[in-house]
């Protein structure tokens, strides 16, 4: 059964969230899997904690992609983006 969770804080001097990102944690051939079901990203590790930093790194990754072609992106990164940018501040 997948468990719920959130995170509250960005490991990065350079963000940080204005609200809680809503996570999926899971187990898959005991590696743990970190979801957003928002934008769908992923991350993974071997420990709940280590799934869960990786997806801080994938969402910042992600957020400065969408960030950089913001003005290019289709429907669904440009829902990814709207969403992403009302909940990570910089700075």
């Amino acid at each position: 059964m997948p468990e719920r969770n959130y995170i509250r804080k960005i490991l990065s001097s350079n963000y940080q969230l204005r609200n809680r990102l809503p996570v999926t944690l899971e187990i898959c051939n005991n590696i743990y899997v970190a979801t957003n079901r928002y934008t769908g990203m992923y991350g993974t590790g071997l420990t709940k904690r280590k799934a869960v930093d990786d997806l801080r790194d994938v969402i910042i990754e992600y957020y400065e992609s969408l960030k950089e072609d913001k003005h290019r992106l289709g429907s669904l990164p440009t829902r990814h983006w709207k969403y992403l940018n009302r909940i990570i501040k910089e700075g």
